[in-house]
């Protein structure tokens, strides 16, 4: 199952690199324009996270991304320190798009994600897109099992997950909506990696729901279903956006909600600025607060 997933992860790669080479020589594209943001988060349960993604334009049709960073999170009493990274290729027609991408998030040999997803989005009118998403993720995890005369010996297991979403996005001259919603199934895998984090002999297990319950490292965990709600509103060098969002952990069952406000600044076509403030509750951690800035530098 290992080696059937990271195929898929390989092919998905592929499918990126193609897309690159098939916009570079398209003979009638427009300038390559290039956009570059920096950003970072921290919370006051000592998380953070810093973040760098480029975005390469090829022409009016296809675009290929990349980036990486780094996510720490010390909620529910267990610490993760993971890096990330990521690779995505889109392909926009007169009113159909496609986008494919593989991501990774890995912390040290204790526990790694990774994804494979695709979208396909249809503009309705003018201002409304309509999008359907698919995520087949892999989930692997370490921890330590007690042997006879109390020898320790370390352990793995594997999960995965298949994922189903819509988002529908409305944008006018000045207001703009969006709403998402996600929903996966673990199948059986999941069930063997509960019954081994409460086995008798299993003495350090990662609480992998501390993930979910961290905006700073959320995508990286078992995430049961998703929903998400965004509110924006654009001045002339300007803007304001409101983000809500509800997760269920896979392992647990419990919800966790977010909110946060961002403000958005342009100090010309070039350099934005973005500051984001917010707070999240989950079911199985204390409520924290967040905040970070990003910046974005374009060609």
């Amino acid at each position: 199952m290992v080696c059937e997933h990271r195929n898929h992860a390989r092919a998905a790669l592929l499918c990126v690199i193609a897309l690159g080479a098939a916009g570079t020589a398209d003979p009638g594209h427009a300038a390559t324009q290039t956009a570059v943001t920096l950003s970072g988060f921290a919370d006051d349960a000592s998380g953070y996270s810093y973040d760098v993604d480029a975005r390469l334009t090829l022409n009016e049709r296809w675009t290929v991304s990349a980036g990486g960073g780094r996510s720490d999170t010390s909620l529910s009493g267990s610490d993760f320190n993971g890096t990330a990274w990521r690779v995505a290729g889109a392909l926009q027609g007169s009113r159909f798009g496609a986008r494919i991408g593989v991501r990774n998030w890995k912390d040290s040999d204790r526990y790694e994600s990774s994804s494979v997803f695709a979208e396909g989005s249809f503009e309705a009118t003018e201002a409304i897109t309509l999008t359907a998403i698919a995520d087949r993720r892999r989930l692997e995890v370490g921890y330590d099992v007690v042997g006879l005369l109390g020898r320790i010996s370390p352990q793995s297991a594997a999960f995965d997950a298949a994922g189903y979403g819509a988002e529908i996005s409305w944008y006018g001259a000045a207001w703009g909506l969006s709403a998402r919603a996600m929903a996966y199934d673990y199948g059986s895998s999941l069930d063997r990696v509960i019954a081994a984090s409460r086995a008798p002999t299993t003495r350090v297990f990662p609480r992998l729901q501390s993930l979910v319950d961290s905006v700073l490292t959320r995508t990286a965990g078992a995430s049961d279903s998703e929903l998400g709600l965004s509110v924006q509103r654009s001045f002339a060098r300007s803007g304001l956006r409101l983000d809500a969002a509800r997760s269920r952990d896979a392992i647990t069952a419990g919800d966790v909600q977010s909110i946060s406000v961002s403000y958005r600044y342009s100090f010309s076509p070039r350099l934005d600025i973005e500051a984001t403030a917010g707070t999240s509750d989950g079911e199985s951690s204390s409520p924290s607060n967040y905040g970070g800035l990003a910046l974005t530098f374009r060609n």
